[in-house]
């Protein structure tokens, strides 16, 4: 995987030649931090304490948009994670090719659904140890819904009055093709839309998610039991002005399963704040997790604290503290989405608590 960095560089810049008729642009954040991590389980030996450099969320991406007619564009992207903490060439962000045009935006690739952007802009802890997907999109401390999809179909309507509509959906979500290997893979089908109202000072958002089929990684779902998984959202996000945001977020998910004839189910409720003075921002967020259908004391709550400084529009400086208490027979960790290659898993019942202090360099270059 390394080895494709030098030659998706070369291949970017050696279209240079033809930046007077496109719009090219590469950008990207490098983020790294040091993190002070606990597992905190005094009745039982799987009690942990770590400090470790991470730097899994960094990435790095290449843009463009070449305009064919008066009314229509070529628009491209090819994004993928970089791991500073070990100068490794991570996971696949989006990477689509599409049209762009007066009846909306349709692309194809891999790229985030519409159920993850819905709500990704009130995620003030992004990429962070605090970030949302801890508790969004997670069922029983599984990341499934706030992902970016393999082999998907994705169309944007244009804004209408404020309003946007966006469906995507993908012909084999497991698969590595476009044409599935196998008839399993083909069978894996999945779905995702959302409809989202944005005027400045409120995002408002529905979306929904179905993937076909969908077997858990976790040990205590066998495939025999797996089934459909889906989640549905409700997401409102208001800016109050001088600094100020609030963002709430209602989520009801499956993952497909049944055990005992109860489905694996649970609902989330998610708070946060943000307020900027100066060039300080400051952040906290707190989240609930009910009990499983089929589970008691299998809710969890999170929580989180932080803030950045901004010592230029570019460059800042982080400080994160974050805590999730388990219920005696919940497991969720921390992890910031579906790609992500570095979570903090749990134990059921550990309560999972993390400080980092990081830096973050955000770029985008026109070339």
């Amino acid at each position: 995987m390394v080895r494709r960095l030098p030659l998706i560089v070369f291949m970017v810049l050696g279209t240079a030649a033809f930046a007077a008729q496109a719009e090219m642009a590469v950008y990207g954040e490098s983020r790294v931090s040091i993190d002070y991590l606990k597992n905190n389980d005094p009745d039982t030996a799987n009690k942990s304490v770590a400090v470790s450099v991470s730097g899994s969320r960094s990435w790095i991406g290449f843009r463009g948009k070449e305009s064919i007619r008066e009314t229509l564009a070529v628009i491209w992207q090819v994004e993928n994670y970089l791991s500073l903490d070990n100068g490794g060439w991570g996971n696949g962000r989006n990477a689509y090719l599409g049209m762009d045009g007066k009846l909306g935006a349709l692309l194809a690739g891999k790229y985030a659904t519409p159920y993850r952007l819905a709500s990704d802009p009130l995620d003030v802890f992004q990429d962070t140890r605090a970030d949302f997907h801890a508790v969004i999109g997670n069922v029983d401390g599984e990341a499934i819904f706030g992902n970016r999809m393999k082999n998907l179909l994705y169309y944007k309507t244009p804004q209408f009055k404020q309003f946007e509509l966006s469906l995507a959906a993908s012909s084999s979500y497991t698969g590595g093709d476009s044409l599935p290997v196998t008839k399993d893979d083909a069978g894996k089908y999945a779905f995702s839309g959302a409809l989202v109202f944005d005027n400045g000072p409120l995002l408002a958002g529905i979306s929904y998610s179905f993937l076909k089929d969908f077997v858990s990684a976790l040990p205590a779902y066998s495939p025999a039991a797996s089934g459909n998984a889906t989640a549905t959202k409700v997401n409102v996000g208001w800016d109050f002005g001088q600094g100020t945001s609030l963002g709430l977020i209602l989520e009801d998910a499956k993952n497909g399963a049944r055990i005992d004839s109860k489905a694996v189910a649970r609902r989330a409720y998610y708070v946060n704040m943000a307020h900027i003075a100066g060039n300080t921002t400051w952040r906290a967020a707190i989240g609930m997790l009910d009990d499983l259908d089929y589970r008691k004391d299998s809710g969890a709550n999170h929580y989180a604290l932080g803030f950045s400084h901004a010592f230029s529009p570019h460059f800042d400086l982080y400080g994160v503290f974050t805590l999730t208490q388990n219920g005696d027979n919940a497991a969720y960790g921390m992890v910031a989405d579906s790609d992500d290659s570095d979570p903090v898993l749990a134990v059921a019942g550990e309560d999972v608590m993390a400080v980092s202090v990081g830096l973050v360099y955000r770029f985008d270059r026109p070339i």
